[in-house]
């Protein structure tokens, strides 16, 4: 049995066309929910059979303690309720990967690492998602990687296979709205920028300075952070909750003239679909998206080289993240299973 072990939503967003291949294709198969977001609003929308359990449910405790106590909570239920298995996926770099990591070699279960060698060069930064992703791809037994640097940054050890938010975004990009020219999407979400007043007032400086209709899309935790830094309501933007994922992308990506964002994933989906993505982060993972100009990192920007880069042409590129990538991925699980083949990684299109 194949099982993948998912925590957050933006794991489920790239996941669910892995999950509806392997339905598809018959293959016996489960998934566990971690808790660490919660998931069922999402389950809805991409019609996927309901996990296994939920090992605990994160009820928005804030701080170290309360991240810490949720993740001991979890890290039991799935030692103690994991079934037996061929192989365990699990995906990314947030905590219930690596939550699945330690207990798929605990339970000596083979480990498969979806989006497998992404690097930012600095080991905290973003906090904890690159220690995560670097303890999931040494303990994989095989690593899927999204694109030819990532297979270089495990030294040639894993499979290329391509990125799966590339079908993600073509089941739900089809009904977006035309090009809003004066919009602007911002959002906002990772520690080391919500851990930092400086960091923050600086992000509402920049979208307040915008010459152009700006809608803040923000997290609880977001919006939590900002008030206890006074800056809430210096926000001149409009300010709206964070909304599920189809919608995000037809009301608010693919009709905005450009992003600004520390996501990882929506900077992926602006190379994608051609938007420029104004990049809030000293490092990134995602540095394909700055070399083929779509990117820009603006934390230290001016407000007039921000706006340049928005108004300028856009570079006729493409994105590395390949064709039919939950294919591959299902294909190689599923082999890899039905065969009980080699769990040694190589590299591979």
């Amino acid at each position: 049995m194949i099982l993948l072990i998912i925590g957050t939503r933006a794991e489920l967003i790239k996941v669910f066309p892995i999950m509806r291949l392997l339905e598809k294709g018959g293959a016996e198969w489960e998934w566990i929910a971690t808790g660490q977001h919660r998931l069922e609003p999402l389950i809805k929308k991409f019609k996927i059979k309901k996990p296994l359990f939920v090992c605990a449910q994160w009820k928005g405790e804030r701080g170290i303690l309360g991240g810490l106590t949720w993740f001991v909570k979890a890290f039991w239920s799935l030692l103690s309720k994991t079934p037996k298995s061929c192989i365990i996926a699990v995906h990314g770099d947030t905590l219930s990967t690596l939550l699945g990591s330690l207990a798929a070699k605990i339970r000596g279960r083979k480990l498969a690492h979806i989006e497998a060698g992404l690097r930012s060069g600095n080991l905290f930064e973003p906090f904890p998602e690159e220690i995560a992703r670097r303890i999931a791809d040494y303990l994989a037994d095989v690593r899927f990687a999204p694109h030819e640097e990532a297979v270089s940054n495990l030294k040639g050890k894993a499979i290329l296979t391509g990125n799966p938010i590339v079908d993600s975004l073509n089941t739900f990009a089809k009904e977006g709205k035309k090009k809003k020219e004066n919009l602007i999407v911002a959002t906002l979400h990772r520690q080391e920028n919500i851990k930092s007043k400086k960091r923050m007032e600086r992000f509402v400086e920049i979208i307040n300075a915008l010459p152009y209709k700006v809608i803040f899309i923000y997290k609880e935790g977001t919006k939590e952070a900002m008030e206890k830094a006074g800056l809430w309501d210096k926000i001149k933007a409009e300010k709206r909750e964070e909304v599920e994922y189809s919608e995000f992308l037809e009301n608010y990506l693919i009709p905005a003239k450009a992003v600004i964002t520390d996501s990882g994933g929506i900077s992926e989906e602006c190379l994608i679909i051609g938007k420029p993505c104004l990049i809030y982060r000293e490092n990134t993972e995602r540095e394909e998206v700055i070399r083929r100009g779509i990117g820009k990192k603006v934390i230290n920007a001016s407000i007039e080289e921000i706006v340049e880069f928005i108004e300028r042409p856009l570079p006729k590129t493409s994105h590395p993240y390949g064709k039919s990538p939950s294919q591959k991925i299902v294909k190689e699980l599923m082999e890899r299973c039905r065969h009980r083949r080699s769990f040694k990684n190589k590299k591979g299109v």
